[in-house]
């Protein structure tokens, strides 16, 4: 059994710190203090991150949260996490089923152990893949502290640790995702800007074309990208002369609902512990085989499939 027990006047402290942050936020939005233009969008980013914040220090909360996540993966082999003994858990005190594992960043203990360590980074990228996209529920902090590995699977058994920090995302949210890995793999800038639309990231208004020509612009140079996206057929001459919008100038369309804030603070943390563990490690290029799977899932029909094995054909 691991036990968590909570500090005295943990919340006293929370109150005075968030109430520092709330006059923080409401001065950035109030000078319109943005992301490379993407303003507007910090008093209601940190009230979900309040959230969050208090909810992890009610063990309760982690409680359900972990036992969400231990249910969400359980028949999944190479993967495990603690489960939930309720009976010794209350709001500040938290019980969980002991699990012995080796720390991710102990690299040297993991070869040892003849770990594979690219499978290791795959399952990471694949278990977030299910996480967002098919639960809809992911642990906003996969730092190393947060990860470890056992010999319960050949290669090594992912172990996640820590859940007092979870987000939840919505349906549309979940499939918005889904849609913008795709669109970057198939190098499809309309489908992504779609994609972009339903995760809520373009304001009312946004002029779409132009932001489907940066989008596009952004594909053909490279500066979005995957190991998976193929370039489906050369530029044409219009196309090569066409003028395309600055960067800058569609910036202004775009905000980031809070919900995405904590997709891309998992994803940079998880970016960060996969590279660790292989060199070559991309979250689209290692989670793309799966995405079919996923769209057939998530409702995806016979004209999906023929459509990418038409993609595939003419990539080949």
């Amino acid at each position: 059994m691991a036990i968590k027990i909570q500090r005295d006047n943990l919340k006293e402290m929370y109150d005075l710190d968030l109430a520092q942050f709330d006059k923080i936020a409401v001065t950035l939005d109030k000078f319109k203090i943005g992301v490379e233009g993407a303003s507007g969008v910090w008093v209601d980013m940190f009230e979900d991150a309040k959230v969050i914040l208090y909810r992890e220090i009610d063990y309760r909360a982690e409680a359900e949260n972990t036992q969400r996540w231990y249910d969400n993966f359980k028949d999944l082999k190479w993967t495990t996490s603690p489960k939930v003994i309720n009976e010794f858990t209350t709001s500040k005190v938290l019980a969980l089923t002991f699990v012995k594992g080796t720390k991710i960043s102990d690299l040297k203990a993991l070869e040892a152990q003849n770990f594979d360590r690219t499978l290791l980074a795959k399952n990471l990228a694949r278990a977030y893949l299910l996480a967002f996209c098919k639960y809809g529920f992911f642990n906003t902090d996969p730092h190393p502290g947060n990860l470890a590995v056992d010999d319960g699977y050949p290669g090594g058994r992912l172990i996640f640790y820590d859940f007092g920090q979870a987000c939840e995302l919505s349906d549309k949210q979940a499939d918005g995702i889904l849609q913008v890995i795709q669109s970057i793999v198939d190098f499809e800038a309309e489908a992504c800007v779609k994609a972009m639309k339903n995760l809520g990231c373009l304001k009312e208004g946004s002029d779409f074309k132009k932001v489907e020509a940066v989008v596009q612009n952004n594909f053909e140079t490279g500066k979005v990208k995957s190991k998976r996206s193929k370039r489906k057929r050369a530029l044409t001459e219009e196309e090569k002369n066409q003028k395309t919008p600055k960067q800058t100038e569609v910036m202004k369309y775009f905000k980031l609902p809070p919900a995405l804030a904590f997709v891309a603070r998992a994803i940079t943390q998880m970016e960060g512990v996969g590279v660790m563990l292989d060199e070559e490690y991309e979250f689209i290029d290692f989670v793309a085989d799966k995405v079919p799977e996923l769209q057939v899932e998530r409702g995806a029909g016979i004209s999906y499939i023929a459509g990418q094995l038409f993609k595939n054909w003419i990539r080949s």
